[in-house]
Order: C-alpha cells, then sequence, then structure tokens
C-alpha cells in the first residue's frame, strides 16, 4: 500500500530494545538487540525482504543522548547500581560521583519511592529478597542489585547460630565463612584501577555461584539466609525491626529517595526531567562503540539505509557525534560490499574492523592491519557518498542548523511552520489580539511568559542541573584572585538568567572553535540578564559570559581551560531541554491567541508567514539543504496537520470568531464548577478548549460510541494542557479537585443528549471552518510534496487526521480501510476516468478520500520526476488580476521538464459559504499564473484531472488562466514534461 502510494522509505521509531510494555521504543534498555516485543530477527528479516522487494529505504529513528533506566533489562545500568564507580560501565553514563550534597558522595541518588523513604521502609514496601545466588531490594517493579560487600552484613547476621548447628569445621559452614571472607577482600566499589576492576567483576560472579551453589546443597544454609531475610524485613508497627534493612539501604551505592528530591538533588544528568531516563557518555568512543554495534550491522547489512537522530542537543559535542557516525555508516557500507565480493581480507581482521570503527589503535598485528584497511577506505574510495543522516534539531525563528555538521538537515519542523504560517492572515493580528485579550480579560506579553515559564522550570524541574552548574562555576571563580568573591548564589541566579533570555535552544562551543553566530547569541543573552537584573553586579554576568565564550586569561592553565571547555559545554546541554520544557511544553499551553502556531519550533507570537518569507526558505534549503526533511506532522507535534489547517481559518474571521466565543461563554458560565471560589475553567483554558473543540470535531455525524471517544479524548487533552500550563495543577502538583471540576464542565458542555444550544451553534460554526479547513489542507499537503526537500508522511496523515497532541497522536492507523480506498480510486480512475472522478472527491470531500487521492497522485508523479523535484531549480510564481494574496505558486524547472504549482489559501474572502466551491470562474475571475519562462501555445496537464490547458499571451505576459487550473479540483499540479 505505501508503495503504491508513492512512498520509497519506510521511518520508523526506534526498534532496538526498549522497556517493557514500551509502545514508541525511545526509552531503549538494550541497543545491541532487536526488541522482541516488536518481533523476532527472522521476522526482521522477512521485513527487510521485504522492503527489497518494492526497493524501498528504511530510515531507524535512534536514541543517543538517554537509557530507560527503570527495567531489569538495563544490565549496564543494573551493574552501575551493583558496583558504582567500579563497574566496568560506570563511564557510560553521565554521572557526578562527587556532587554539592556530601552525603551523596560516591552515592547515587535513585528518586523512585512514592513516599518519603522513612515511611515506604516502616511500611514494608521495600523487601530484601534473594535470587538466584544474589541479594536484591525489591521495591514493586523495581529490582535493585545489594553491593556485594554489603551481602557480608546479611550472611554474618546470626552466624554463631549456624554454627551451633552445624559445627564449626562442616563443610558448608566452611564454605559459608570462604564465602564471607572472599566478600570481604572484594576491591572497594569506588576503585578506579581499570585491573583492580576487572578483578572484582571477576570475583563477585565466582563469588554469586559459590553461594548460589551452598544454598541449593544445604537446606540448613537456606534456613538460615531465610531466617536473616525476615528479620531484615522488619515487622509493620515495630519501627526498631527495620534498623537492619536501614543500614544495609545506607550501605548500598544507591540513595533511595522520595521522586520529587529528584528536582533538586539528582546526581545522574536526565532526558529533559524524566528520572526514568539517564543520559549516556557518547562522547566517550566506547559508548559510542558499544551502543551503535546493532546499528552498523544493519547499516553495513543494507537494511537500514538511513537515519534519524533523536535530541542530537542533549549531546555533549553533537557535532563530533555526528562526525563519528557519519565515518562509522561509510566505513560499514564498504564493508559490506567487501564481503559481498569477497576481497581477499583476512576473515579475523574483517570481523575485528566491524567493531572497532571508528576507534583504532596500533597495539598489535591485527590492528595495525585493521587500521590500513580502515585508512585506505576512507582516503582512497571514489564511490564516497555521505550516509543519510538527519538529526531532531529545533531551530528558533531565523536560526539556521550548523553548517559543518555532517548530516542533510533537520527533522523538518522549520518547514511545517513557514507552511503552516502562509495559511494564518497577518493583517488580522491585532483584531486576534483583542478577541483573545478581551475574552481572557488580560494582555499577555509572549516575551515575558517564555522568560518566567523558563525560569518555573530551572526551579521546580530541572533545579538540580542548575545548583550543579552553580557549584562547578563556583569551583572555577575561586581559582582567581579577581573572581573568588563571587558567591554561589550570585553566580547561580547569573545561570538561571542567562539561560532564561537564551534566544536559542543551544550554542555549539567546543574547545577548538567558537563561532560567531554562538558569540552573538551568548552575549544577547547576556545583555538581557543584565538589564533585567541590576540588583546582580554585572562583573558576574560578565565572568559567566567570559567562561562560555571562553575568553581565558594569559595566565589561565591548562587544567583551567578543560574546567572552563567542560563547563561551557555542560551549559549547552542544559539549554535545551530548558528551552523545551519552557516553551513548548509550558507557554506553548498558556499563550492561546491561536494555538494552531505554538508548534515545535514555532513562534507564537509571529501571526503567520508571508508568501516572500515562505519562497525563500524553500530557495535557501534547496540550495543548502536539498535533502532535508520537511513535514507537516510527526509524533511530536502538538496537533495534528489537519486540526492547525481548520484553526487557522479563524484568523480570517476574528470578528465572527469573537462573537461566538462571546455567545458561548454565555450559554455555558453556569455550567462551570467553583474551586475554592474559582470558576472552573480559567477562561484562558475555556478558550483553548473552544479552539480545540474547533479543530479536532469529526467530520460529519458521530454514533453515540464514537462521541464518547470523542469526548474521552478531549478530557484527556484539556487535563495535559492544564497540567503542563502549571497553572491550575501541575504533573508534579496534581490538584485533584480542579481537575475534577474540568472534567465535569466537558462532560457538561458536550453532553448532546440535552439538545444544548451551545453545541448547535458549535457544529454549525465547526461546520464552515471544517470546510475552508479541508481545503487549507490540501493545499499544505501538496506544498509539501512539491517543495524542495524530503516529504515526511506521519502516520493516518494520508486521510483527515484530527488527533491532538501524543499520546492522541501515536493511535493504530486502519491500514485495510486505505487499502481498499486506495484500489477503489484507481479503479475508478479506470473506468469512470479523471474528470468524473475529480468531481465526485470534491463533492463529497469530507469522507478524506480527495486527501488520499492528491497524495497518490502527487507522490507518484513525484517519484516519476524525481530528478526535477531533488534538483530542479525553484521559481516562484507571481499572479495577475488581484488574487495575489489567495495563491501560493511556483515552478521547478529541469532541462526541459517544468512542473507548476497552484495552493490556493484566504478562500473565506472569495468562496462565500456554503454555496460556492473555491473552483471556476465564478471564483477565480480572470486570475492568472505569470509565467515568465515560456511562451504562449505551451501545452501544460493537470496531474489530477488529466486536464491539458494552454499558457496565453495577457499584457505582455504568458499566463496559465487560474480559473482552468481550477476549474475542477481545488489545488493543481501541471506538467510540461511530456512524459506524463
Amino acid at each position: 500500500y505505501l508503495h503504491r502510494l508513492g512512498i520509497t522509505e519506510l521511518y520508523s521509531s526506534p526498534y532496538l530494545q526498549a522497556k517493557e510494555g514500551s509502545v514508541h521504543g525511545y526509552d531503549i534498555v538494550n541497543p545491541v538487540v532487536l526488541n522482541p516485543e516488536i518481533g523476532t530477527e527472522e521476522e526482521y528479516a522477512a521485513f527487510a525482504g521485504k522492503l527489497r522487494k518494492y526497493v524501498m529505504g528504511q530510515i531507524l529513528d535512534i536514541v543517543p543522548n538517554h537509557m530507560c533506566i527503570t527495567s531489569k533489562l538495563n544490565t549496564w545500568w543494573i551493574d552501575v547500581l551493583e558496583n558504582g564507580q567500579s563497574s566496568i560501565y560506570s563511564h557510560f553514563f553521565d554521572i557526578d560521583w562527587n556532587p554539592v550534597k556530601k552525603e551523596l558522595r560516591n552515592k547515587l541518588l535513585l528518586p523512585i519511592l512514592g513516599d518519603q523513604y522513612g515511611r515506604v521502609l516502616e511500611n514494608q514496601e521495600l523487601k530484601l529478597e534473594f535470587k538466584e545466588g544474589r541479594f536484591c531490594l525489591c521495591y514493586y517493579d523495581h529490582v535493585l542489585p545489594v553491593r556485594p560487600k554489603a551481602y557480608v552484613n546479611i550472611l554474618a547476621h546470626g552466624l554463631d547460630e549456624l554454627k551451633k548447628i552445624l559445627s564449626e569445621d562442616n563443610p558448608d559452614f566452611l564454605e559459608l565463612l570462604s564465602i564471607i571472607t572472599a566478600l570481604k577482600h572484594l576491591p572497594s566499589y569506588t576503585e578506579k584501577d581499570q585491573q583492580k576492576r576487572y578483578e572484582r567483576n571477576r570475583e563477585k560472579e565466582i563469588i554469586k555461584k559459590r553461594l548460589m551453589k551452598l544454598h541449593k546443597r544445604s537446606q540448613e544454609v537456606r534456613v538460615f539466609i531465610g531466617q536473616n531475610l525476615t528479620a531484615f524485613n522488619g515487622v509493620k508497627g515495630e519501627p526498631g525491626s527495620f534498623d537492619l534493612l536501614d543500614k544495609l539501604v545506607n550501605e548500598q551505592v544507591y540513595r533511595l529517595s522520595f521522586w520529587r528530591v529528584a528536582t533538586e538533588e539528582i546526581n545522574y544528568r536526565r532526558f529533559f526531567d524524566i528520572n526514568d531516563l539517564a543520559a549516556i557518555r557518547m562522547e566517550d568512543p566506547d559508548v559510542f562503540r558499544n551502543t551503535h554495534r546493532l546499528v552498523m550491522r544493519l547499516v553495513r547489512e543494507g537494511i537500514v539505509t538511513g537515519l534519524r537522530v533523536d535530541h542530537p542537543d542533549g549531546l555533549y559535542n553533537p557535532l563530533e557525534y555526528f562526525q563519528w557516525l557519519q565515518r562509522s555508516c561509510f566505513v560499514q557500507l564498504r564493508i559490506g560490499h567487501m564481503e559481498k565480493v569477497k576481497k581477499d581480507i583476512p576473515p579475523d581482521v574483517l570481523e575485528n574492523l566491524k567493531e572497532d570503527i571508528p576507534f583504532l589503535d596500533e597495539r598489535d598485528s591485527m590492528r595495525a592491519e585493521m587500521r590500513k584497511i580502515y585508512n585506505a577506505i576512507l582516503s582512497s574510495d571514489p564511490s564516497y557518498k555521505p550516509f543519510y543522516i538527519v538529526g531532531e534539531k529545533i531551530l528558533i525563528r531565523d536560526e539556521r542548523m550548523p553548517e559543518e555538521w555532517p548530516i542533510f538537515s533537520t527533522t523538518g519542523y522549520v518547514f511545517l511552520n513557514a507552511v503552516n504560517g502562509i495559511f494564518v492572515k497577518p493583517e488580522n493580528a491585532k483584531a486576534m489580539d483583542d478577541v483573545y485579550s478581551r475574552f481572557i480579560r488580560m494582555k499577555m506579553n509572549v516575551h515575558e511568559l517564555i522568560y518566567e515559564t523558563k525560569k518555573l522550570i530551572m526551579q521546580v524541574a530541572m533545579s538540580s542541573e542548575i545548583h550543579t552548574l552553580g557549584h562547578y562555576l563556583n569551583i572555577i571563580s575561586e581559582k582567581n584572585r579577581h573572581t573568588r568573591d563571587f558567591t554561589l548564589n550570585s553566580l547561580t541566579a547569573a545561570i538561571i538568567e542567562v539561560i532564561a533570555f537564551f534566544p536559542v535552544y543551544r550554542t555549539y562551543i567546543t574547545a577548538f572553535h567558537v563561532h560567531e553566530r554562538d558569540v552573538r547569541y551568548i552575549e544577547l543573552a547576556v545583555s538581557k540578564a543584565k538589564r533585567k537584573n541590576p540588583a546582580i553586579s554585572g562583573s558576574v554576568f560578565d565572568f559567566l559570559k567570559d567562561v562560555l565564550l571562553l575568553n581565558y586569561q594569559e595566565s589561565t592553565k591548562e587544567p583551567d581551560k578543560k574546567e572552563w571547555v567542560d563547563f561551557a559545554m555542560r551549559f549547552q546541554q542544559i539549554t535545551g531541554p530548558v528551552m523545551a520544557k519552557g516553551l513548548e511544553d509550558t507557554a506553548f499551553y498558556v499563550y492561546n491567541r491561536l494555538v494552531s502556531l505554538n508548534e515545535v519550533g514555532g513562534s507564537p507570537e509571529r501571526f503567520g508567514t508571508s508568501l516572500d518569507a515562505f519562497h525563500g526558505k524553500n530557495i535557501e534549503r534547496l540550495k543548502f539543504w536539498p535533502h532535508a526533511l520537511i513535514t507537516t506532522a510527526t509524533h511530536d507535534t502538538k496537533r495534528g496537520e489537519d486540526v492547525r489547517a481548520r484553526i487557522n481559518v479563524l484568523s480570517e474571521m476574528p470578528e465572527e470568531w469573537r462573537k461566538c466565543l462571546l455567545h458561548w461563554r454565555r450559554l455555558n458560565n453556569k455550567k462551570k464548577p467553583v474551586v475554592d471560589g474559582q470558576k472552573v475553567p480559567d477562561r484562558n483554558e475555556e478558550y483553548l478548549l473552544y479552539q480545540t473543540l474547533v479543530g479536532a470535531l469529526s467530520v460529519g455525524e458521530m454514533d453515540k460510541a464514537a462521541y464518547e471517544q470523542f469526548t474521552r479524548r478531549i478530557k484527556e487533552y484539556m487535563l495535559k494542557a492544564s497540567r503542563e500550563a502549571k497553572i491550575n495543577t501541575s504533573w508534579i502538583n496534581p490538584n485533584s479537585m480542579y481537575e475534577d471540576a474540568l472534567t465535569i464542565f466537558i462532560d457538561s458542555v458536550m453532553n448532546r443528549e440535552s439538545g444544548d444550544e451551545f453545541l448547535t451553534d458549535l457544529i454549525r460554526f465547526q461546520n464552515k471552518i471544517s470546510h475552508y479547513g479541508m481545503f487549507n489542507s490540501l493545499s499544505q499537503t501538496l506544498l509539501k510534496i512539491t517543495s524542495p526537500g524530503v516529504p515526511d508522511f506521519y502516520q493516518g496523515t494520508d486521510l483527515w487526521n484530527f488527533s491532538l497532541v501524543d499520546p492522541d497522536n501515536r493511535g493504530t492507523v486502519d491500514y485495510k480501510m486505505r487499502m481498499k480506498m486506495l484500489d477503489d480510486l484507481v479503479n475508478s480512475e479506470t473506468t469512470a476516468g479523471l474528470p468524473d472522478l475529480t468531481k465526485n472527491l470534491v463533492a463529497q470531500k469530507e469522507n478524506g478520500r480527495i486527501k488520499l487521492f492528491l497524495t497518490y497522485k502527487a507522490l507518484n508523479y513525484r517519484r516519476k520526476m524525481r530528478e526535477l523535484f531533488e534538483r530542479g531549480e525553484y521559481l516562484q510564481l507571481e499572479v495577475a488580476g488581484g488574487y495575489t494574496p489567495h495563491v501560493c505558486a511556483f515552478a521547478r524547472r529541469l532541462g526541459n521538464a517544468t512542473a507548476v504549482v497552484v495552493a490556493p489559501r484566504f478562500l473565506t474572502d472569495i468562496a462565500p459559504y456554503p454555496d460556492t466551491l473555491p473552483l471556476g470562474k465564478e471564483v477565480w475571475r480572470n486570475a492568472a499564473v505569470i509565467l515568465p519562462f515560456d511562451d504562449a501555445g505551451v501545452r501544460y496537464t493537470n496531474i489530477f484531472t488529466g486536464e491539458v490547458i494552454t499558457t496565453a499571451r495577457s499584457k505582455s505576459a504568458t499566463v496559465l488562466s487560474l480559473s482552468e487550473m481550477l476549474e475542477h479540483f481545488p489545488v493543481a499540479l501541471f506538467d510540461k514534461s511530456g512524459g506524463l
């Protein structure tokens, strides 16, 4: 079905082993095996074979920044919990073993408890157990290893009683004593010497096996251990009985704590503020090699043909990572080629080469041979082509992706916001401002809001990371007599203020390079922070700026320089999460003027995008990033592409929107519950609810079950939106009374059994919005398919998709229905012909077949004319006849081939609802698209309708009549190649 639709690459979320029950795959626990919950190796081979059959590529999403740590399947993390810094995997995770809080020195804070530690302990929620030769602490689904040397506490407890039972010369008793002695002599869990770490790792496993054998063969030892477990686990209601377990817990590598402690004291870097996802140190070659082993195998075998890198901004050095990744992929492809042509390379050399790319040394002759082959591959291969890699990099406003990154650009949010913006009417910005501010009874400054929400995130969700940065900066300041008097509080405050004003997600300073763009961003943030905080000495901000920009003094020593670099790079890892949580996950749920603009990478204060700006971005992409992904929906977007297309229509009719809002508020005011003297929802949430209903209501009548499901979706969305806004409730501190009242209000206004006037008026207005929204969506889809870049289609968007933010947009897709619909379309094209088919599709646009048809025809045309759309020039076209604001038109040209694209917009002004469709001469009158590169008499074929029209001369210009181009179909894609 996908191949027939015109899709050339299957683009999947991660399918490496993830946490048990994961539905998305981003919480990876073992990156070296496939996820067994998705399928077996055999099924994967069948999948790969099917892709080859249809000559389809496969882009895999990979997650290099973090791993899930709340699963027993993450053996690396479990080893760290058992062995601390002596673990052979301790360098895999970004852990601060020497944090500010002295109680956490050489320990790892684990904020997994649902209540205060003491209450959890004495409530017997924490249990000591013995499993397969090892002791562990169990807390519900969490199984935590006990530090091996701490086994002595358990095994030595009551040992004299066991001696009386067995006698001191009993072999089993002597074996137990020997085990205890061996445990006492294990190297320390803080050991950093490599040899002793390996010794510890080896010996502890031998000891566990000995203990397991002893436990199996000796009934007396089994009883003894069982009695000790009972003693350690205490008696509920007797606090003193938990002292043994308390002492044991406190001797572990980890410190168990209430989950809310994480915001202030956690000492491992996380993915944003998610405790379950621990960051890994991808800057370490050993970590890179071990985490990419399976991915490189799939690249080598030609199954994976492209990579999407999730959240590269979280990496210590994204540039270095992309260089390693690009080089590794290329070498793996060459090795795969060598295997196929059976080059004369020793098998052992080839196998080791697979494992060690891209980090090789010359410790022995084999590695010297590997290095020789590796260098030959890199330096002399004439067929070198960069591997297709894109990064999930969010760009703000007019920010550009770092041009030095060896990838094919970003995952498409720049295009998403640009194309969405051209369907928002800029001249109505003030009118929509007035509607919004009057409804909520306040004026909201979006820049001030973002500043405040970023500070809120640093205070309530990421204060631990900020305090750690402050501590690092304080250490640096103490080493210079000019800065030693700066207090820890003033340094931390400066960091908070600068991050709150940071204009982009992050900068990319390294020890070797400080880019001019990064200097501008840092200087801008520091300047604003200074002005905002006259009470903080300006010299503190200047010091922070110097460190971030690596403005060393002449006397700065090399070790101190390294500290400056490390601080700057760690600072860069934090600004991105703060921006994401403060902007996307807070401010975007507070500033609700027109929520279709509140999208990832978007700037909601910018009311629309001009056509010139849209064309300019397309031209820039073609010049610099012609293979960048361009998208209109992803698994991370705040609402579906068709929901945005509908909400955008509101920008065309602010006065009608205002009247509806006032009417609905009056009708629903008495339905609002009161909580603590406040009506629920507040005005801002009510405004969001009405926009959401206008954007998300299904097309046509819904039966009872469908309507109940829709109502449930709206309640779940509004609950999430309210928690994200963090004004009346939040994820950290849910206000259950407020949330219940919000649910009651939604149930009340959505109750269609009562024949409520609100629903009647909402549906009347929504039908109009939906009508125009569908045409917006068709234009948007065509622009995505034909603009420079690689169009990305998120699952389910081949038909109308009115989903909201995740998890609403991650449901199952009915492909059987889509396959039947496509079959019917192809059959109808053959039997009835394109003119009759398109007429029927327009008349029944509500069923979504028209969007499927457009996607099918345009994608297959693009696939046939691949060179035209990949390399063809991009020409912005003018529209004559007074219709310039209503049409986005451009041409793609390469040699003799030309494609002309016409996408209408702002139809409320020219095609009154419900009587007029945006078709033919009644709407488009004498408007025409000017083709400066053609003469009169050139024939163009409409790929949607099959119609042929001819260029004409009008007022000394060559034109195509818009009324002819849009006579039977609401968008146009015309071909001049003659190859159809």
